[in-house]
């Protein structure tokens, strides 16, 4: 099982937060509002929860500017995908991802089933 889907836009990184911050903080708001963007396009696509080990793929393209760190990118679209494709966050045993130059901004994700490979 594998899905693949697009999340147009620039990517937002999951800020540092806490309880107060995230209704006050225009960063905290923008970032929340992009966690709904992100499970909005993985359901429009069909994503639905996978029970078994996960690998996640991210790619997010990225015009000028202060980019922001790929770590963040990442846990963004992990929250955001957080009980639309899997019902734990510790089912994501492999992530693949990169930041990438494009006059087009947005991310796009996949995700598989996770296979062990042979080492």
């Amino acid at each position: 099982m594998e899905y693949h889907f697009v999340i147009p836009g620039r990517p937002v990184p999951a800020p540092r937060m806490t309880n107060k911050s995230k209704f006050v903080r225009p960063e905290a708001l923008r970032y929340l509002e992009y966690k709904e963007k992100i499970g909005w396009f993985a359901q429009k696509s069909g994503v639905t929860k996978i029970d078994t080990d996960i690998e996640v793929e991210c790619r997010f393209f990225i015009n000028g500017g202060r980019e922001p760190d790929i770590d963040k990118l990442v846990k963004a679209i992990l929250d955001g995908l957080n009980g639309i494709a899997w019902s734990d966050d510790s089912k994501v045993r492999r992530i693949i991802a990169e930041k990438l130059g494009s006059k087009t901004e947005y991310a796009e994700v996949m995700i598989r089933e996770y296979q062990l490979q042979n080492r």
